[in-house]
């Protein structure tokens, strides 16, 4: 699903992207990104995976079409991309460019849920704008998420997060 766009139902549409950016804690690198070693290198693939179908004037987006981001790190300064173990210090392991077009009018039209992993200790769920932001925690501790979407007739956009409920599998340790 990296790099990929889908349709799942009638105007509903799930971008992905995976991959993850170095996570810094004060100012100090604590962890290589794969495949990107930099925000550079994974901002140039948020643009190529958002802007054809957001920003450009070709847009294949119709005006009451719904779109799921699912991406593997979260947009950064969200509540589910800060890893507060010390609260002093936290890490941040986010994309700031992610965060910026979640951010746009463009995005805020049609993006109605982004779900991403990567920060094990941030699950949760927050809001930007209207675009829900969700991180189920890491499925290797026995946490996910279950998301269910409604369609709306005669709304723009036509599909909306109704519920989210996390949950976590017993430990069989």
């Amino acid at each position: 699903m990296h790099m990929k766009r889908t349709t799942i139902a009638p105007n509903l549409h799930l971008l992905g992207l995976g991959g993850s950016v170095p996570g810094y804690q004060g100012g100090e690198m604590i962890w290589e990104g794969f495949p990107y070693r930099n925000y550079s290198e994974m901002d140039s693939d948020v643009h190529k995976l958002l802007d054809p179908v957001f920003f450009e004037d070709t847009s294949c987006l119709a005006a009451n079409d719904a779109v799921i981001l699912m991406t593997h790190v979260g947009p950064a300064e969200s509540d589910t991309s800060y890893i507060r173990e010390d609260p002093q210090k936290p890490i941040v392991s986010g994309n700031k460019e992610l965060m910026k077009l979640i951010a746009t009018e463009k995005m805020q039209r049609h993006c109605v849920l982004n779900i991403h992993g990567h920060s094990h200790f941030s699950p949760g769920q927050c809001v930007v704008g209207k675009t829900r932001i969700l991180n189920p925690g890491p499925l290797q501790d026995g946490c996910y998420g279950l998301y269910t979407l409604r369609q709306r007739a005669g709304h723009s956009p036509s599909w909306e997060v109704a519920s989210v409920c996390f949950h976590t599998l017993p430990s069989t340790s």
